[in-house]
């Protein structure tokens, strides 16, 4: 057996898939799609750029849900501050 590739047993390799956008000869739009293998440095550097995005999304949304605490408990606080100042001042 010989180490040749004979087209049917390749392993298939992991791609990612971009579109390419021209324009044909009367100016229509047209896309086309590329198989990009992900060792290619296009490829990592989208998929590098997509799990930044990722993770600042994240980070966004923990920071939002930590202010929404904050506001919940500062109005909880606010409210329990409010009726013991009506209690006192009795």
């Amino acid at each position: 057996m010989d180490d040749e590739d004979d087209g049917g047993s390749e392993k298939p390799r992991s791609t990612m898939t971009f579109k390419l956008l021209s324009r044909d000869n009367k100016g229509r739009l047209e896309a086309r799609q590329l198989l990009v293998p992900q060792d290619n440095p296009m490829a990592q550097k989208v998929m590098k750029a997509e799990e930044e995005l990722r993770l600042e999304k994240q980070r966004l949304k923990e920071r939002v849900l930590q202010i929404n605490q904050l506001t919940a408990d500062d109005e909880v606080f606010s409210s329990f501050s409010l009726q013991l100042e009506m209690y006192l001042s009795f």
